[in-house]
């Protein structure tokens, strides 16, 4: 036992000199690893009350460590601002509608330290792009027209809500915590992080910021874990979006003693505590979201009252993302090519399979037509610019 708290005070020290050094992201990771400590501490405590006060300092750690991660999130974006060097995309998924991630985180008081800092971090960040300039690039997706007239309409809301309470009126208060439903590839993330700078541009978010997760993300696997994690993701997406992916795993319907619930439980803490300047979006399939929202907690109904169906794309606008993809990748689809593909999918379409992967689907099978391709031109010592450029029906893996 003494040997255990002794661990426990060399991880506080640890964390503190990291603190006092500024070291924020490493300070955050000590944090985390000091009220582990305190939780294994408590386990082996013979009393009520010890257990009850290392509880406590663990909390107290768990704080921390948020707040170090938040200042560490800051500075690196500051940093990524001020380098001027811009990570390359395989493709502009901006215009497809498909997924960003289908291409290619004994006083005990931080408040008082280098607030000056937080403000020029604040500072530093680039200017909120316009609303024309957000708007226009979210018409521009292919696609989407049920989903591009709701977010339409919730802009037309707060910026009416904006303008009454400029006039002196009162404005009714409503949650504006978002449920995305739909099978994969239908460009949840995409809308989901427009809507992120959509919502910086009108003044209701500092940062902007999306933040991706999920149940793996925010759960843990012993008593404490959970919260750690939890938190730590919410630090990370204080002042933007927390976009949590298939959603309904955090409470399975025979979770038993599972931690997803203390996720759950402690989301709800900071949407509502921070609802000001925090935006919460949850995603997976409609049949399970449903499930999850009105099963699994009493406050979720309440505080996602806006659901948003991203539907299926049809086979004309999965052919429209096949060519996008390909011209992104310096390929040109012949005309039998994209008939091909177009023909494909209007059979693949009329099966309906469940959960079809859509834009997904799309990528993979641009990927085959890539390798197919090349073999066809292994055997030629000097292919042309047309050649390499060329993607033809025997390309297809749908036709090979």
């Amino acid at each position: 036992m003494n040997e255990l708290l002794k661990q426990t005070m060399s991880c506080r020290e640890k964390a503190e000199a990291l603190r006092a050094n500024k070291k924020w992201a490493e300070a955050a990771k000590a944090y985390e690893a000091l009220a582990k400590a305190w939780i294994a501490a408590a386990g082996v405590a013979t009393s009520d009350s010890a257990r009850a006060e290392r509880i406590a300092e663990s909390d107290k750690a768990l704080e921390m460590a948020s707040k170090c991660l938040a200042k560490a999130n800051k500075s690196s974006s500051v940093s990524g601002k001020g380098s001027g060097s811009k990570k390359p995309s395989k493709t502009d998924s901006s215009k497809t509608g498909e997924d960003d991630d289908e291409y290619d985180d004994d006083d005990d008081d931080i408040s008082n330290v280098d607030d000056d800092e937080d403000e020029e971090a604040e500072e530093e960040l680039a200017p909120p792009e316009s609303m024309e300039k957000l708007l226009n690039e979210m018409n521009s997706l292919i696609g989407l027209a049920g989903v591009k007239r709701q977010v339409q309409s919730m802009v037309n809301l707060l910026d009416i809500q904006k303008k009454r309470e400029a006039k002196g009126l009162v404005n009714k208060e409503q949650s504006f915590h978002l449920v995305f439903t739909g099978n994969p590839g239908t460009g949840k993330t995409t809308i989901a992080r427009l809507i992120a700078k959509i919502y910086r541009s009108m003044g209701l978010l500092s940062r902007g910021q999306l933040v991706e997760t999920d149940r793996a993300g925010l759960v843990g696997q012993y008593i404490g874990e959970t919260a750690i994690k939890t938190q730590n993701a919410l630090a990370r997406a204080e002042g933007g979006v927390l976009f949590i992916d298939e959603a309904y795993a955090l409470a399975p319907e025979d979770s038993g003693k599972d931690f997803g619930r203390e996720a759950v439980d402690t989301l709800l803490k900071a949407m509502e505590d921070n609802r000001g300047n925090l935006l919460v979006i949850v995603a997976g399939y409609p049949d399970l979201m449903d499930h999850f929202i009105n099963h699994t907690n009493p406050g979720l109904p309440s505080r996602f009252p806006t659901t948003i169906f991203f539907e299926d794309y049809s086979a004309d606008e999965l052919r429209q993302i096949f060519e996008l993809i390909a011209r992104n990748a310096d390929y040109v689809p012949t005309k039998e090519c994209v008939e091909a593909v177009k023909n494909h999918y209007e059979k693949v379409l009329a099966k309906r399979p469940a959960n079809f992967a859509n834009a997904r689907d799309v990528r993979n099978l641009f990927e085959k037509a890539m390798r197919n391709q090349a073999n066809r031109l292994n055997g030629l010592e000097d292919p042309t610019l047309e050649q390499l450029k060329s993607l033809l029906p025997e390309d297809l893996p749908i036709l090979a």
